[in-house]
């Protein structure tokens, strides 16, 4: 067997769209180096990466920009993205859904002045929790026990995620977004699992 690239990920140094990267290089059991950039680094090292943006996977002199991009890329790799173009394509819809999500809510709560942060993060949440809403209506109609059929994919990874930051409160608070989306539940805690029964 060939021996893998040398995989490098750049991104910033906590979860985010680079996260579900790691994961499925991890379940996947390719080494990869985890370039995490500190803060303070990446005004110098932007112009560097072709569309200015991280996260970017480097390997064989090339580099793959787009976190959605990158995981069906590793989920390719690593046997997370299924071999029937139909059910990958639906894997790509639940990608797009929840960046969707990231798009509709993040940068528009961080650029917000800090007096008008609270008013809209309420108003925020319920964009989010609609989302949800229509998010988990979507999977249980895909059947099985994942978001896409009866096999782990990286829109599983990406699920694992956001419904983190929701329980999390990233960026802000969103209670009881997550009420009524037991299937999204489900699949992330099934996701933790995978992921808690790695190798240290």
């Amino acid at each position: 067997m060939a021996a893998h690239p040398n995989y490098i990920l750049h991104y910033f140094d906590f979860a985010g769209r680079g996260e579900p990267i790691r994961v499925a290089f991890r379940l996947g059991g390719i080494p990869f180096t985890d370039r995490r950039i500190a803060f303070p680094e990446w005004p110098a090292l932007k112009a560097t990466f072709p569309l200015q943006t991280i996260p970017v996977l480097e390997f064989d002199g090339k580099k793959l920009s787009n976190s959605n991009s990158i995981l069906t890329f590793v989920g390719r790799l690593t046997g997370l993205v299924p071999d029937d173009a139909f059910l990958a394509a639906k894997v790509d819809e639940v990608l797009a859904v929840l960046e969707d999500i990231i798009n509709s809510t993040f940068p528009p709560y961080r650029a917000a002045k800090d007096e008008d942060k609270p008013a809209l993060a309420e108003k925020l949440t319920k964009v989010i929790a609609e989302y949800i809403k229509k998010l988990e209506a979507l999977i249980v109609s895909n059947g099985g026990d994942w978001s896409v059929g009866d096999k782990i994919t990286v829109a599983d990874l990406k699920v694992w995620s956001i419904v983190n930051s929701c329980i999390a409160g990233i960026p802000f608070p969103q209670p009881g977004v997550l009420d009524g989306a037991d299937k999204l539940k489900k699949v992330r805690q099934a996701v933790q699992d995978k992921i808690d029964a790695l190798p240290k």
